[in-house]
């Protein structure tokens, strides 16, 4: 996958996210070229760290919120990520 091709996936990760969760923060980064060699590496899917704060994410126990995201990304998961780290931060209430 290509930067160009990363992008894209990054961009639809956010609409996906965004659409899902309305976050205050919403931060992706391409984790995959520490990871070259690894098996997960190998036929382009990705390694990424996602960073996210959101009112919605903050009612949930964080197992509950991790599934949350894992459901909102879809066949993602499955077919263009490897791997995702999560750091959800906790917002303020409105």
């Amino acid at each position: 996958m290509n930067s160009s091709d990363t992008n894209k996936l990054i961009d639809q990760i956010k609409s996906l996210l965004e659409k899902q969760f309305s976050p205050t923060l919403l931060e992706i980064k391409d984790e995959s070229a520490a990871h070259a060699g690894h098996v997960g590496a190998q036929g382009g899917m990705k390694h990424l760290a996602l960073t996210i704060s959101s009112q919605l994410l903050n009612k949930m126990p964080m197992l509950l919120a991790h599934k949350a995201i894992y459901e909102a990304l879809g066949e993602l998961m499955h077919t263009h990520i490897h791997a995702l780290r999560i750091k959800i931060i906790k917002s303020e209430p409105d």
